[in-house]
């Protein structure tokens, strides 16, 4: 018995393969993040290719068969497709630590896709971008059931003290101190304020707004959640990205 699926979804991924095929890669309201093969999908008649491309916002029609998805219809939502190199390369930041996510990963996906919505609406903006990066960083760590609390050890649960120091234990998206977690690799403590600011992010639902950090403890703690995604996910966007928001002055 077939079922079909409606559901909106931004595009992750197009990669192609032989026989001007791709395999597709999305992050859906529904059902979070799918991978699906789609055959011919280069090809000068399929109507396919001028819809669905990295940073397109999409509805998506698919037919369930057994446990595959085939995709039957698609149209256009919103195009977040920029020329723009410096949102580009943030905008394909988010796009790369989605997709590298395990698939089928329980999470609140319409969630996430409603925060993903609102940051890519504003990540063109002149300032305040990296607050809501960050933002949408730390609640995609906390909504994916992990601690992802750069405040509190993962292990023994207590506060970071001022004068401690936290590690992130490879290949966990967990934060440890370093009582738990002796390692040589040491990164910042986060100072009271920065602390409240990050919990306010993980406590709050709002999608609109995001507390505000001043450039440095920005960066210190882009470099914190950097080590916990990339130690599991190995991003390729990585580089690129730090560079933009080193560049940028206008936190």
């Amino acid at each position: 018995m077939n079922d079909f699926i409606k559901t909106d979804a931004f595009c992750l991924k197009v990669k192609p393969v032989r026989n001007e095929s791709a395999f597709l890669l999305f992050f859906t309201k529904e059902l979070g993040v799918i991978s699906l093969f789609q055959k011919g999908f280069f090809s000068v008649k399929n109507s396919l290719s001028g819809i669905i491309d990295i940073g397109q916002e999409v509805a998506l029609l698919l037919k369930q068969h057994q446990n595959s998805l085939f995709l039957q219809e698609t149209s256009l939502i919103t195009s977040y497709n920029t020329p723009d190199y410096h949102s580009l390369t943030l905008s394909s930041f988010i796009f790369e630590l989605l997709g590298s996510l395990p698939q089928k990963m329980e999470l609140n996906s319409q969630y996430i896709y409603a925060l993903l919505k609102t940051l890519l609406s504003k990540i063109y903006l002149s300032s305040g971008k990296f607050n809501l990066i960050l933002n949408f960083e730390v609640k995609l760590l906390f909504e994916l059931g992990l601690t992802g609390d750069p405040t509190i050890c993962s292990r023994c649960h207590q506060l970071f003290l001022a004068e401690m120091q936290s590690f992130s234990a490879l290949g966990e998206l967990n934060f440890i101190c370093n009582n738990c977690f002796n390692r040589r690799i040491k990164y910042s403590d986060f100072s009271g304020n920065e602390r409240q600011v990050i919990l306010s992010w993980i406590n709050s639902r709002d999608l609109n707004s995001a507390s505000h950090l001043g450039k440095n403890s920005v960066l210190k703690l882009q470099k914190h959640l950097n080590t916990v995604f990339n130690n599991m996910l190995a991003l390729k966007t990585l580089k690129p990205f730090m560079k933009v928001m080193h560049d940028e002055a206008d936190l």
